[in-house]
């Protein structure tokens, strides 16, 4: 009880701190990006933190980890399927919970946004000047090895483009990248990113030649040099993780379990796919993600 209070003292002193310019920013972003219905993203106020108390957290406990109800169970093992099913019908599928449970209604933790919509906010900045500058597409794709391999070509090649171009010859920024990711909820969405920092005189060039990158991927595609390179480093990279795997039971715990919720498979020729990838399917997937629903998002501080 005395850390529940020590907890509930550190949250509220922490929420009558004044919010930084990132905060306020992100709310924005936040508000712009999901859909408005998802209720998880309610700010917790001071009267929310006071209501908790020591029964609350207690049943929630409880309810979480404390019954049968909530438990799901992995099983690995050499026995056969039907013998592990009759041994969960015989000692799991009896026991019964203690909570009532209910189907609640779910709001999917996916972007909404629409078209092309633009955040720009300029602050006064507390120190030193600087320009954050963030695009993201997204697009509905055909879930697979395929897709997955494209993808993973392009990421290579445009990070690449954008550090040649963005870092080393305009000197604009550290670190920049392309990179794209899938969803959960609804794996026939993926979103790609672009995002880097730099100084507010360079912002909107650097901004624009980002953008120019892709475009010109979307229009040429790649060169033979280019696909070689991405290939060989990809090649390389999946031979290490693989066997890092191999020696690393964590991780091939989280593996069996993703393969158990979402069917996907991790023991596959992963360079019969990969050798599979055209220039024609990176330009085609380039081009896709161009004209793909947009959010832009520039902040500054100066």
């Amino acid at each position: 009880e005395n850390q529940l209070t020590r907890d509930k003292d550190a949250f509220l002193s922490e929420l009558s701190l004044k919010k930084k310019n990132a905060e306020l920013f992100n709310e924005e972003d936040e508000a712009l990006r999901y859909d408005s219905k998802d209720y998880w993203r309610d700010d917790i106020d001071s009267a929310a933190v006071q209501a908790v108390d020591m029964q609350l957290v207690e049943d929630i406990f409880r309810r979480s980890y404390g019954d049968y109800s909530s438990m799901e169970i992995f099983i690995c093992s050499d026995l056969d399927k039907e013998t592990v099913k009759s041994y969960v019908e015989k000692y799991f599928a009896s026991l019964e919970g203690n909570n009532k449970v209910k189907k609640g209604k779910y709001f999917p933790n996916l972007p909404a946004y629409k078209g092309e919509t633009i955040l720009d906010k300029t602050y006064k900045a507390p120190a030193t000047q600087k320009s954050f500058v963030s695009f993201d597409w997204k697009i509905k794709v055909k879930p697979g090895k395929k897709t997955d391999g494209t993808y993973a070509i392009l990421d290579h090649i445009m990070s690449a483009r954008l550090l040649a171009k963005i870092r080393e010859e305009m000197g604009g920024t550290y670190t920049i990248s392309f990179r794209s990711k899938s969803y959960g909820d609804d794996l026939t969405m993926m979103e790609s990113n672009i995002s880097f920092e730099t100084r507010p005189e360079m912002r909107d060039k650097l901004a624009a030649e980002a953008e120019s990158i892709l475009s010109e991927m979307a229009q040429n595609g790649p060169t033979a040099e280019e696909m070689s390179d991405a290939v060989k480093y990809l090649l390389k990279h999946e031979a290490e993780v693989r066997e890092k795997t191999a020696h690393n039971i964590g991780m091939q715990l989280r593996q069996t379990m993703s393969y158990l919720r979402y069917g996907e498979d991790f023991d596959y020729d992963y360079e019969a796919v990969i050798d599979n990838v055209m220039p024609d399917d990176i330009k085609k997937l380039a081009a896709k993600i161009a004209s793909g629903d947009k959010l832009v998002n520039l902040f500054t501080e100066e």
